[in-house]
């Protein structure tokens, strides 16, 4: 084999194994590129975005809880605004995802939307509900103080009215023992024609008269009013009748007139004592049906009372057995404004009771508003997003574990890469030392052989050369001497001849 092509074998394996070192090195540094590119931008974030997405649902629940406690509404915008953060670490998630087609990342970061959409919706309806309990409340507090005002006002009527009755009736005692003493001061003039007796059955007559003007000053009921007249009319009756008497006396003791203006004088007296007995009768009813109203009333205001508190122990125990009670007194309460109904006198007692009536049913109605909404959030609402916010972050956890996973396993990827390119790069270079070492022994003995060669034919060649150069030099000398002698010769001849 020629010289040239010997060289030209040799640089095109060094050549080869420059080559095949680079394309080497170049495909492992691009499968580190490659996984580092995966772990910046694909491991690296979905750690962190996961991590975003556990945080913000951890804030939110936190913030739910206190909303309950405080209701506040900076802390439901605070919490609006964490589930906004958290669906935002979701839009990331997903696009990380779909970019590096990560379907596994796509599906939890769809399942994590889809629950904290539920439990966005879900947090809203508890707002709702927690509103609706509030106005429910606030109806409940004032429908429930109404009871109570609306008794205590019945209460303060009746002891004006009861009062009144009262002195009505002492006043209708005084009737009667008024029309005695006028009775009594007739019979006295009668027997001793003293003018001082008719003085006084002037006077008490006169009384009388004024007492009827005060009893209809007592807002008297229509029997009564009828009573007071009749009174006021057998008053004057008799005071006309007993001045008659007195004149028909004086003109004539002994007419017979004057038995028929006595009779006329004791019906009168009668009627008067029947009117006034009527009277007392039906003002003693009034005042007993009072003091039974009152009575009714004050127990209508224990009954809205315990009502009340019964409402409080409900709120704190949410127990059946608390609103099961509460329903039982509040009808007990209806059952009494019937039997206060009953006892009531006036229009004034009506309108009370319709209005502690009415305020009862709404605040039944609220009641049982504030206790559908408080059901609902207690046993639907918040168990629902209770579990929504556990799926939220255990998804999270999941993404963020899955991740962490990848990372880890991308990382090792890389090291094992970095370490095995290490490795083929030292046994790359070792063949290649190995190769190049062979090659120039082998490369430089294929050239030092040939020439080594032709030095030895070259030598062999000169010493052959010099050889006969020798033999030649010698034949040289030989036939200068010879032509020397030939020389001397012909001198010689050349003398001899001469």
């Amino acid at each position: 084999m020629r010289l040239a092509v010997k060289l030209a074998l040799g640089f095109a394996l060094v050549v080869a194994i420059m080559v095949a070192l680079g394309v080497t090195g170049y495909v492992m540094f691009m499968r580190v590129e490659d996984n580092v590119s995966t772990l910046t931008g694909h491991h690296i974030p979905a750690v962190k975005h996961s991590t975003g997405v556990e945080r913000f649902a951890f804030q939110c629940m936190v913030g739910q809880k206190e909303y309950l406690l405080k209701q506040e509404e900076t802390t439901r915008a605070a919490s609006k605004e964490d589930l906004a953060k958290l669906v935002g670490e979701l839009d990331v998630l997903k696009t990380v995802g779909t970019e590096y087609d990560d379907a596994r990342l796509i599906e939890q970061s769809d399942k994590v939307r889809d629950s904290a959409g539920q439990y966005g919706k879900l947090y809203d309806d508890a707002v709702a509900a927690l509103e609706t309990s509030r106005k429910a409340g606030d109806v409940m507090s004032a429908k429930g103080q109404a009871v109570s005002i609306e008794a205590r006002a019945y209460l303060a009527d009746k002891r004006a009215e009861y009062e009144e009755a009262t002195r009505a009736l002492a006043l209708a005692n005084v009737v009667n023992a008024t029309t005695f003493k006028a009775r009594m001061n007739m019979l006295g003039y009668m027997a001793y024609k003293t003018d001082a007796y008719f003085q006084g059955v002037e006077l008490c007559l006169g009384q009388l008269l004024e007492f009827y003007t005060q009893l209809e000053t007592m807002h008297p009921s229509d029997e009564e009013r009828k009573q007071i007249a009749a009174a006021r009319k057998a008053t004057q009756q008799y005071l006309a009748s007993a001045r008659a008497w007195r004149d028909e006396d004086k003109r004539d003791s002994s007419s017979e007139r004057l038995k028929e203006l006595l009779q006329d004088m004791i019906d009168k007296g009668t009627l008067v004592l029947n009117c006034a007995g009527e009277y007392l009768a039906q003002k003693e009813t009034r005042v007993q049906t009072i003091s039974k109203a009152v009575f009714l009333v004050n127990d209508v205001d224990q009954a809205a009372y315990r009502i009340r508190l019964r409402e409080k122990q409900y709120m704190l125990t949410q127990s059946e057995t608390d609103w099961k009670e509460l329903n039982d007194l509040v009808s007990e309460l209806n059952g009494l404004f019937a039997d206060v109904r009953k006892v009531s006198l006036t229009a004034a007692d009506e309108e009370h009771i319709q209005k502690a009536e009415t305020a009862t049913k709404e605040y039944l109605a609220a009641a049982t508003s504030w206790v559908d909404s408080d059901n609902r959030l207690r046993k639907e609402i918040l168990p629902r997003m209770a579990q929504l916010g556990g799926e939220v972050l255990a998804a999270a956890q999941a993404a963020e574990d899955n991740a962490w996973k990848e990372s880890d396993q991308s990382a090792e990827r890389t090291t094992d890469i970095v370490a095995s390119s290490s490795l083929i790069i030292i046994i790359s270079l070792g063949v290649g030392i190995v190769v190049g070492v062979l090659a120039t022994y082998f490369i430089t003995r294929g050239i030092t052989r040939p020439i080594n060669r032709a030095i030895e034919s070259l030598a062999s060649g000169a010493e052959q050369t010099a050889a006969a150069s020798g033999q030649v030099s010698a034949s040289s000398q030989s036939l200068a001497e010879g032509s020397s002698e030939q020389a001397a010769s012909l001198e010689e001849t050349s003398s001899s001849i001469e």
